[in-house]
């Protein structure tokens, strides 16, 4: 909304009436276009003449260039921007209070999205379930969704930011969808969703423990690694339990049956510990590990699986020599200072100390 205020009074007579047209406006961007809340921090000076404005209630004034000036984000009490314009012989043609009774907030900051960009939703949703609800750092936004992509699919609450699809979902498939969070005053943010419509199931993380960052298990690592995961389901899936855990290097296979790990039922969190039964299997190598599930009876599985590198065989010592010139081959006092390292393995790291 373009709010427009008038010209004051400028205590002077005989001038031509035109000459005293100060009209100002400033536009009221947001869920309102009366609360004087918004993200246009432009005001606009009609007129010819010269002018100048304040933001303080006319204690300092500031020359104006063209025909508008900028606000900075921030609140304006009632009354502190002021206009005063000036004939063409340089006389006051009055004072224009911008926001004469109420203040003026310029907010020129967008909200943020807190909530995910991706959401997976079971088959056979229903159009009534709410399957995302997006939400900012904001209370009091209102939510749009974009024209493009998926956007014939979905519904959405402009007030809550429920998301909806329009039709029953029957088919496995991807779906995008763009929403706009409009703040207060009038700021635009935009995420990009992405709705993965599945067959009900779970699966796993697969996180190793005890071997440091590089997904490489050595000699001293051995004896403290460990598995762990996290499943997620898709759908209502219950009585979930590890079913198997497999160690693959090559053409040799170790399974475990027995003794496998629980899965919590709080947090759906699962920890095989370090054990010499299965540590002693690992050999020199590439080694996949698969993890089985299964959930509902039985009704429901899936696996998931990690490559980690195995090396448990230490290196030979390297051997280094330099070359013994001088009047003796054999004294150890030489002009050369090379020392040349040999029999190292391929991809080791080694160092030296004098």
């Amino acid at each position: 909304m373009m709010m427009v205020c008038g010209d004051g009074d400028n205590g002077n007579d005989g001038d031509d009436d035109n000459d005293k047209n100060t009209n100002t406006f400033f536009t009221d961007t947001g869920l309102s276009d009366s609360d004087g809340i918004t993200k246009d921090n432009t005001i606009t000076v009609d007129g010819d003449g010269t002018w100048r404005y304040s933001i303080n209630s006319g204690v300092n004034f500031i020359t104006g260039v063209g025909n508008s000036f900028m606000l900075s984000s921030g609140t304006y009490a009632a009354d502190v921007i002021q206009i005063e314009k000036f004939n063409a012989a340089g006389n006051s043609l009055g004072i224009t209070k911008i926001n004469e009774t109420s203040p003026i907030v310029i907010d020129t900051t967008k909200s943020a999205f807190t909530s995910s960009t991706t959401v997976n939703v079971e088959k056979f949703t229903t159009a009534s379930a709410t399957i995302y609800t997006a939400e900012t750092n904001e209370d009091k936004v209102t939510y749009t969704l974009k024209s493009g992509f998926q956007q014939e699919r979905f519904t959405i609450d402009n007030t809550t930011g429920e998301l909806k699809y329009k039709k029953k979902q029957t088919q496995v498939g991807v779906h995008k969808v763009t929403i706009i969070a409009t703040d207060v005053a009038g700021n635009e943010t935009e995420q990009l969703i992405t709705v993965s419509v599945k067959a009900i199931g779970l699966s796993t993380s697969i996180t190793w423990g005890g071997i440091g960052d590089d997904n490489k298990i050595n000699i001293n690592e051995l004896a403290t690694a460990n598995l762990s995961g996290t499943v997620a389901t898709i759908g209502i899936v219950n009585s979930i339990r590890i079913s198997g855990i497999v160690f693959k290097q090559n053409d040799t296979v170790y399974r475990i049956d027995s003794n496998l790990p629980s899965v919590d039922v709080n947090n759906n969190t699962w920890t095989l510990d370090n054990s010499n039964a299965w540590t002693s299997q690992l050999t020199k190598g590439n080694c996949t590990i698969i993890v089985y599930l299964s959930g509902n009876g039985g009704n429901v599985m899936n696996s998931n699986s990690i490559v980690t590198s195995v090396d448990i065989i230490q290196p030979n010592n390297p051997a280094f020599n330099f070359v013994d010139t001088g009047l003796s081959n054999n004294d150890g006092i030489t002009s050369n200072g090379l020392i040349t390292v040999n029999g190292l393995e391929v991809g080791a790291t080694w160092q030296y100390s004098v």
